[in-house]
């Protein structure tokens, strides 16, 4: 039983290996967004779309593994803790998951400050929009109908 907890064991290490990795990969393209011109967003977006898809698989399997660790176990749902008391040495583990947990904030952190950068050059693009409109507004009043005419009228008489 114990040679097939630790097979368990070490199937979600290279699970979490493999998320590191992913994660590191959505990082560079999270900071590549920061920088990207509007044509190149879309193909850093689909990109993003299919690490993230990648990722959705991944943590599927290193569920899996949970689980099935957990039942072999007789634990409904491990905790470190519980892996340290079965195995002893977890600290690869879990280092990986402090790694893990702190690429992740980094990405959150970069990914609030693309947000909010959006919304900046939207709000930006909605006032030059309005400043086009009213410039169109002021010069359709000189180019109308009667451009040639001019039509002066006195209220005072």
């Amino acid at each position: 039983m114990l040679s097939q907890a630790r097979e368990l064991l070490r199937q979600i290490l290279v699970g979490y290996r493999g998320q590191y990795e992913l994660y590191g990969q959505l990082f560079r393209l999270t900071q590549a967004r920061q920088e990207a011109d509007p044509d190149g967003l879309g193909e850093l977006i689909k990109e993003t779309q299919d690490i993230m898809e990648k990722l959705d698989v991944l943590s599927a399997h290193v569920d899996d593994g949970k689980k099935a660790l957990g039942d072999l176990l007789g634990l409904g749902e491990i905790t470190l803790r519980d892996l340290k008391e079965t195995f002893g040495d977890v600290k690869e583990l879990e280092d990986l998951l402090e790694k893990l947990a702190s690429l992740l904030g980094d990405i959150q952190r970069l990914e609030e400050e693309n947000q909010a950068r959006c919304q900046r050059r939207l709000a930006q693009v909605k006032k030059d929009l309005l400043q086009l409109r009213r410039g169109q507004a002021a010069t359709s009043a000189y180019t109308g109908e009667y451009v040639e005419e001019a039509r002066f009228i006195d209220r005072k008489s």
